[in-house]
């Protein structure tokens, strides 16, 4: 039976669609739309592939794929030259094939419109990106209740409180506020031994106590090994490469470094400023010591950690390599994507 629904672009998960832009989209643009697409000349077997809809309505041969069956697709038999052979002039590469066998197992998500819609005219800027804007000074806000913000931070969240017509809740009792303080910094629950000795702490020592405990929880090597995690995700931290194209999963020997590195620049609270160029440049950076020097380069596993084809080693290989840099480049420190 021909599936002809398909997920809205608006229901596509956010892997989704990186995996269509990243995998799918451009393959079609490159080998297919020549032939299959709104601009083609002569509309090959009366089949496009430039939009959603067009791909499930199919050509003359019928809808081009089937929903979770990539054995009964058609675009699937025709890249592997199975009948029909498209690409015509040579097969695609067999990871590419692959990357289309998965897309059509995931029920082909596809994040284009049923009909190409004429671009809006644009009325704001690429300076008026959220994410490239100056940092601003912000004034600190006055507030009703004075006596409960201990610092400027304070007066910034008990005015949003106030603003929403809401007042503070009472602090968290000792036993509460450790666990929030030790899952928070370390990711990690207090021991009952190290509960007791906080609450007594407190009880005698208030406020003092709490400033202690979070030096101490700050000052701990599980800090860096907590959140480096968050930005390991965005440096797409991994220690295989998941799949070269040909059922194997090669591993990355030494990409442990790189971990470490990003766990010790946390628990060495190296600045945010000089965390980027490590990572960036750290093979241009100055360096007054063999140890250093060593350390910078491994901080440019940043851009060379990431899934690749390990047996297309080729120009587009290279292009490949390019591109999955600019793409951490943008989306991870700049919140755009470029690549």
């Amino acid at each position: 039976m021909w599936s002809f629904s398909t997920l809205k672009a608006e229901e596509l998960s956010p892997e989704d669609v990186t995996f269509f832009e990243s995998k799918i989209r451009p393959v079609l643009v490159k080998h297919c739309y020549e032939c299959h697409s709104a601009d083609s000349e002569e509309l090959g077997g009366g089949l496009r592939l430039d939009t959603r809809d067009t791909v499930m309505s199919g050509g003359l041969s019928g809808p081009a794929l089937v929903h979770g069956k990539p054995d009964e697709s058609l675009i699937i038999q025709a890249l592997r030259y199975d009948g029909t052979e498209m690409p015509p002039e040579e097969p695609l590469p067999e990871a590419i094939i692959n990357d289309f066998v998965n897309w059509v197992s995931r029920n082909a998500p596809d994040p284009r419109k049923s009909q190409e819609a004429p671009i809006p005219k644009q009325e704001k800027t690429e300076s008026d990106l959220w994410s490239l804007q100056p940092i601003i000074d912000h004034k600190v806000p006055d507030v009703k209740l004075v006596d409960w913000p201990r610092n400027d931070i304070d007066r910034f969240i008990l005015s949003r409180i106030e603003a929403a017509g809401f007042s503070p809740v009472e602090d968290a009792s000792p036993r509460f506020l450790i666990r929030r303080l030790y899952y928070d910094l370390v990711g990690l629950p207090p021991k009952l031994e190290q509960i007791e000795e906080y609450v007594s702490d407190f009880e005698s020592r208030g406020q003092l106590a709490v400033s202690d405990l979070v030096d101490e929880l700050l000052a701990s090597p599980q800090f860096g090994v907590h959140w480096g995690r968050h930005w390991l995700d965005v440096a797409r931290y991994a220690e295989s490469n998941g799949n070269d194209g040909l059922s194997r999963n090669p591993t990355f020997p030494h990409a442990w470094r790189y971990r470490d590195y990003v766990i010790e620049s946390f628990n060495q609270d190296t600045p945010y400023n000089q965390f980027l160029k490590e990572q960036l440049a750290g093979d241009l950076l100055p360096t007054d010591s063999p140890e250093l020097r060593d350390r910078y380069l491994i901080a440019t596993g940043f851009l060379a950690l990431s899934a690749k084809p390990a047996k297309a080693m080729n120009n587009d290989f290279d292009m490949d390599v390019v591109a999955d840099q600019i793409d951490v480049v943008g989306r991870g420190l700049m919140g755009i994507s470029v690549a």
